[in-house]
């Protein structure tokens, strides 16, 4: 009884009792060919890994010709509000059929899987699952067609949801319902979270979170239910500045619309980060229905701007052809992916770069990537345009080039995330430097995206004193690369140029 309280206490759904559930109660879900079909809206899909043909089968009568591809980017999801039940889970085994999908994050058994090879398809039977919210997620990539959950237990009742009432001017909350447990820190409230008793007072920006707790026999607990409060009569907080390479982002109270200008007087909604390709002031401001605007914040912005060394030329890289592991252009470059090889590149939709509409690249969470550029070219930068590939999540560049931007969060190597949306009009950007090389390597954390790749290079070959522009010899004291570049901390043993020379630093 213990661990089926415990279950209970997480589930979703108000103190006044209200609907009733009965044994033997079926909920069916059939996944084909993107027609999702389900009862009573009892299941959550989440088909961000698409429907593939390679996902065939029979099933129930049912001839299915695209099933759901369950990867990282999909999955199904219920609650169930019975003391028992019975999951059935039809997996294909046109495909992949080695592998096998996770319930409620544990991989399902291979060997109780009911095979009928005849009609490609593994049957699951899951009994005696307990009441609560459930996932069937990715295992390793599999097909599933099919998914039925059967009330088995006892019959019992779902608590509705507890009602906020919230004073906007004090930050009061109250809160209606029977046994109500709730949190103050954005954890999920359980019966062992703080038992509501009387009105609290939070702070501005604090979330809310309530569930009206089951007896565990009779009554099975609410959904969680979450309000943010948001303060009235408050000064909205100046906003705070993250920059890295040109790439801006601003944080201010919660719910607050910000503002950035240039000059103080236009100024734009801000969104998401922006990135820069020329250094710029940028003001900002938050403001916010019944409160005072804030204070107007400035940074000055350091962005990563085009060589202006005459040899220097940009290429935008169109696709000319893929392997499993490995893109071709039209120069000679490559594009591969260095590790974890059972990754493997796919075309994603269009992405505009400068005007141009560009087929862009899926990339798999976690794969490391080497760009080689031909002979003689070398790189001096490379700037990703991207989106993420889900309805939902958060990514960002891990590593460029050998250079960690993720772990710590050092102020040097910041990663500041890209958000989550699928338009390719308006897509992320992030510039990085790179020293002269002729290959690099790069690495995303977080969910798929899809990216378009900008990389400036110049002829190593056509280098010579000769290249170097007279507005830069004329610079005395300054320090180049041999691409243009002003130098802060010349290395030893590299070659630089200096009043039109070149030399070797010892």
């Amino acid at each position: 009884m213990q661990k089926l309280l415990r279950l209970l206490t997480v589930a979703v759904g108000f103190a006044f009792a209200t609907s009733s559930v009965s044994a033997g109660d079926v909920f069916t879900v059939s996944l084909n060919n993107g027609d999702t079909q389900s009862t009573a809206d009892f299941f959550t899909v989440n088909s961000g890994g698409g429907y593939n043909s390679k996902y065939t089968g029979t099933y129930g009568g049912v001839t299915y010709t695209k099933g759901l591809k369950l990867n990282t980017s999909s999955s199904i999801s219920f609650t169930t509000a019975n003391t028992s039940s019975t999951v059935i889970i039809v997996q294909s085994l046109a495909s992949n059929a080695g592998n096998t999908p996770k319930f409620d994050k544990i991989e399902l058994d291979k060997s109780v899987r009911a095979d009928d090879t005849d009609n490609k398809v593994g049957v699951f039977t899951v009994a005696g699952v307990e009441a609560g919210e459930h996932m069937l997620s990715n295992g390793g990539e599999t097909g599933v067609l099919f998914v039925s959950v059967e009330y088995t237990g006892t019959d019992v009742v779902t608590l509705d949801a507890p009602v906020f009432t919230i004073d906007a001017a004090t930050g009061t909350v109250t809160l209606a319902g029977t046994n109500v447990h709730y949190t103050t820190d954005g954890s999920t409230p359980t019966a062992s979270s703080e038992a509501y008793s009387a009105p609290f007072v939070v702070e501005d920006g604090t979330t809310v979170s309530a569930i009206s707790v089951g007896d565990g026999s009779t009554t099975v607990s609410s959904e969680v239910v979450s309000q943010e409060v948001n303060r009235t009569g408050i000064t909205i907080a100046t906003p705070t500045f993250v920059q890295y390479n040109g790439t801006v982002k601003i944080e201010s109270s919660k719910n607050a619309t910000i503002e950035y200008s240039f000059d103080k007087e236009a100024w734009t909604t801000y969104t998401k980060p922006f990135t820069l390709t020329e250094s710029k002031t940028v003001y900002a401001r938050g403001s916010r229905e019944g409160c005072t605007t804030s204070e107007i914040a400035e940074v000055e912005v350091a962005a990563i701007e085009a060589n202006t060394h005459k040899s220097r030329k940009l290429l935008t890289y169109s696709y000319t052809g893929t392997s499993a592991n490995e893109v071709t252009f039209a120069d000679g470059a490559t594009l591969a992916i260095s590790s974890n090889t059972d990754k493997k590149w796919d075309k994603g939709n269009a992405i505009v770069v400068d005007g141009e509409s560009l087929t862009s690249l899926k990339l798999s969470n976690g794969a490391q990537n080497t760009f080689t550029l031909p002979s003689p070219y070398v790189a001096t930068s490379v700037r990703f345009y991207s989106y993420v590939n889900a309805d939902s999540g958060i990514c960002g560049w891990k590593e460029v080039n050998g250079v960690d931007l993720q772990s710590g969060y050092a102020d040097d190597y910041r990663l500041i995330p890209m958000g989550a949306f699928r338009n390719g009009d308006d897509p992320d950007v992030r510039i990085y430097p790179l020293d002269n090389v002729d290959s690099f390597t790069f690495t995303n954390a977080g969910t798929q995206l899809c990216f378009v790749m900008v990389v400036e290079v110049y002829d190593a070959a056509a280098t010579s004193v000769d290249d170097v522009e007279a507005t830069q010899a004329q610079e005395d004291g300054v320090v180049y690369d041999l691409s243009g570049r002003k130098v802060l901390n010349p290395v030893a043993g590299k070659v630089y140029i200096k009043n039109g020379k070149k030399f070797v630093v010892k």
